[in-house]
């Protein structure tokens, strides 16, 4: 699950911001793919809130 969220972090950030329903569709695939894991919920809620916002490149 860390890989596949590191690998669209990656591709967000070379892409720009990427608007529509795909981005959409990919961001909310993240959210329910974190809810359903195995793990302690607090890290599950957190992976869900954090994959609907935008991911800065830190500098």
């Amino acid at each position: 699950m860390q890989e596949m969220v590191a690998m669209l972090r990656r591709r967000s950030r070379s892409k720009g911001k990427k608007m529509g329903q795909e981005y959409a569709r990919e961001r909310f695939a993240i959210a329910m793919s974190s809810l359903v894991s195995l793990g302690d919920i607090r890290k599950r809620l957190e992976g869900a809130y954090m994959s609907f916002h935008p991911v800065q490149a830190s500098t």
